[in-house]
């Protein structure tokens, strides 16, 4: 987390070093401004391909990374049908919990909108939801419920 912070600091002061307040004001993707200033025109050809790479890749983990909770929920029997808790047996793969997430970004994209931007947005939007969701019965059972086992310790 020490290293994300720096990294976005460090990209601030790089942003305000070379561009002007009117610049950054003005433009819609800043990064894009600050690469073709700093490197020339170059960066116009190789950033965007950086950045697709970049949110390719972010997107591939979220959506393993669900289709694993999908997985982990129906195989303890809790939340979903027992079928979502099987797993590919060549490749290892929770199978059915990637086509229910290919199944509900589908139905999202034919019911909300026509634009995948949209799409993400939806997606972020829900993730960042259910990631405060957990957050906040984190501390909720901490409190309520010191005593609680909990199969995963962070300190002693």
């Amino acid at each position: 987390m020490v290293i994300v912070t720096t990294v976005y600091c460090l990209a601030n002061v790089a942003y305000f070093t070379v561009m002007t307040k009117e610049e950054l004001l003005d433009s819609d993707a800043v990064g894009m401004v600050f690469a073709q200033l700093s490197m020339g025109k170059i960066a116009a050809t190789i950033l965007p391909f950086m950045i697709m790479c970049s949110m390719m890749g972010s997107m591939n983990g979220n959506i393993i990374a669900s289709s694993r909770m999908y997985f982990v929920s129906a195989r303890d029997g809790h939340h979903l049908p027992a079928i979502i808790g099987m797993i590919n047996i060549n490749r290892y793969t929770p199978m059915p919990g990637i086509i229910l997430n290919m199944v509900m970004a589908i139905v999202m994209l034919l019911i909300f909108s026509t634009d995948i931007v949209v799409l993400l947005d939806y997606y972020g939007f829900f993730r960042w939801i259910v990631t405060g969701a957990g957050v906040v019965a984190l501390v909720y059972f901490r409190i309520v419920k010191p005593n609680m086992h909990r199969p995963i310790k962070v300190c002693e």
